[in-house]
């Protein structure tokens, strides 16, 4: 009896693999980050994540993210590349009050933890200030 439970068991563990096997894949986004130095680094990341999520996941030096992402410092400041930027969304008032407080702020300047991955974003191109505060 025991034995044909686990039986069983695997049978619906299979039947499940199987079925989750015959899914669309996800679509994988390309980003490209690129350091103050030049230094690049392309990456692969699921729809859903942030740009911010992405880098850190995959070892990106230059996003510090000391707030794990709850848009309360700006050590995920990124310069998004301008054939971008709009794709990227709008920038809210917390977003804007975290990054008035940093002194190299460009026109192109958002927190990598605002930005969320979607697939429209396959591509995308920032680059990390020289310091992030």
């Amino acid at each position: 009896m025991r034995q044909s439970g686990l039986h069983f068991c695997c049978v619906a563990h299979l039947g499940i693999v199987a079925r989750s096997r015959l899914r669309e894949p996800r679509l994988m986004v390309k980003i490209k980050f690129i350091e103050h130095s030049g230094q690049e680094h392309d990456v692969e990341t699921n729809p859903g994540a942030s740009v911010m999520v992405a880098a850190v996941s995959n070892g990106v030096p230059g996003i510090d993210a000391d707030c794990g992402g709850a848009c309360s410092c700006a050590t995920c400041h990124v310069y998004v590349d301008q054939e971008w930027l709009e794709r990227t969304g709008e920038i809210n008032p917390t977003e804007e009050a975290m990054l008035s407080l940093s002194t190299d702020r460009k026109d192109n300047s958002r927190l990598s933890c605002q930005i969320q991955v979607t697939e429209d974003l396959d591509g995308l191109v920032v680059t990390m200030p020289e310091f992030q505060f």
